[in-house]
């Protein structure tokens, strides 16, 4: 291992693959927000990542959790930068816990967030965890809701230009965040076919959007229920769940 960690931070080093949706062994005892720098060295360190499946590989995983965990500002734009690697190494530890971390920091990963969300210059799946972040802001910081929805609606109003993909995941998250004001908008998207057509129930989403009336879901509440039913079952018999309100389903 080239790079030399003070004791509290060379412990995410010794974890290993992170299992479940608890996030809390990715902050052990000792490791605090005066870590930031070496933190960020830790969440940056791919070649390390990269090596293999030994216990230290994943600490760059849990030193990116542990940025977000202790809300550190700093790290936006290192994390930011991280972003690119959805897209040319197929990371999904990146794509799928960066939005998440980012989120959790909150407020002040906003406007980078959106400068990034902005920029044709960066790669579709990196724009698409970078919208995911900001519906989770908006979702997770009811008071930022309102500067989130114009952040994603202003992006899509590019719709023309955007890549589909980009498109599609600007959609679901104003849905998401039920941006009825916007509810036009969206269904200009649909109409000129710059979605991913597949995979997404649209008119679930024009139903949610206010597009149109509630339809019959009597099949839909069924399979719902069958859902819940095996979630009651897994909590029984699977792990118990944490109280980390990012750890529940969307």
């Amino acid at each position: 291992m080239s790079e030399s960690y003070s004791a509290p931070v060379e412990k995410l080093l010794k974890v290993g693959e992170p299992h479940g949706n608890s996030w809390t062994l990715s902050v052990p005892e000792g490791v605090t927000r005066e870590h930031t720098n070496e933190l960020i060295r830790l969440a940056s360190d791919f070649e390390l990542f990269d090596e293999g499946d030994e216990p230290a590989a994943y600490g760059p995983v849990h030193a990116r959790r542990a940025l977000g965990l202790l809300g550190v500002e700093a790290a936006v734009l290192p994390l930011l930068d991280m972003l690119s690697r959805v897209d040319d190494a197929d990371d999904d530890w990146v794509g799928e816990d960066v939005p998440e971390i980012l989120a959790r920091i909150g407020r002040v990963a906003i406007q980078p967030l959106t400068d990034y969300l902005e920029s044709p210059k960066n790669k579709p799946w990196a724009r698409v965890a970078a919208a995911r972040a900001l519906q989770l802001i908006g979702k997770s910081h009811p008071d930022q809701k309102p500067v989130v929805v114009e952040a994603l609606a202003d992006v899509l109003r590019s719709y023309r230009t955007n890549p589909p993909d980009v498109n599609t995941f600007l959609a679901v998250g104003l849905e998401e965040l039920r941006a009825r004001e916007h509810a036009q908008l969206v269904e200009e998207v649909l109409q000129s076919g710059r979605v991913d057509q597949i995979g997404f129930d649209w008119d679930e989403i024009r139903v949610h959007l206010g597009l149109r009336p509630k339809k019959d879901i009597s099949s839909r509440v069924r399979e719902d229920q069958g859902w819940k039913l095996g979630q009651a079952i897994d909590s029984v018999l699977g792990e118990k769940r944490s109280n980390d309100p990012f750890d529940a389903p969307d």
